[in-house]
Formats: C-alpha cells, sequence, structure tokens
C-alpha cells in the first residue's frame, strides 16, 4: 500500500516543532499526524 507520493516541485512544509516534541510543561504540546486511514468497503463513508 502506497499512501503517499512525494511531489519533487511541491515546496516543503516548516519544521515548526523542529522534531523536539519535549514539553516544558504539561498540556504545553501537542501534536499528531495520519497518514492513512483503510476503510473496510469502498461505500464507507467519509
Amino acid at each position: 500500500m502506497t499512501t503517499t507520493v512525494l511531489d519533487p516541485s511541491a515546496m516543503p512544509v516548516p519544521d515548526l516543532f523542529r522534531r523536539d516534541f519535549a514539553a516544558t510543561a504539561p498540556n504545553t504540546t501537542y501534536v499528531g499526524g495520519i497518514t492513512c486511514l483503510p476503510w473496510a468497503t469502498a461505500r464507507s463513508p467519509i
């Protein structure tokens, strides 16, 4: 399964967290990401 196809001409998105996901205090940093949401059938609602 291929979920992402790189577009070589696309401008990269800035790394706003600079790959530092350590929070200095509780409830200060939230990150997440979804790359693929497989569906059971073709008729599943989006």
